[in-house]
C-alpha cells in the first residue's frame, strides 16, 4: 500500500465500504427479516441496503 499515492484515510474508507457491500446476504438477520415480513429477496435487499447506507 505504500507504493500507491492514496491517503490512508481514503484507503480505509474504501476497504470498509467494500466489506459492507454483501453484509446482508451473509447475515442470519437478513433471511429472518425476509421470511418474517414475507418480502422477496430483492425487496429485502433493497430495504436493508437503504437502512445500512443511512446508518453508516
Amino acid at each position: 500500500m505504500g507504493s500507491i499515492d492514496v491517503p490512508t484515510v481514503i484507503l480505509g474508507l474504501a476497504i470498509g465500504s467494500g466489506a459492507l457491500f454483501a453484509l446482508q446476504v451473509n447475515s442470519n438477520f437478513f433471511w429472518m427479516f425476509q421470511t418474517l415480513l414475507g418480502v422477496s429477496t430483492q425487496g429485502a435487499l433493497k430495504a436493508l441496503t437503504l437502512v445500512t447506507a443511512m446508518r453508516r
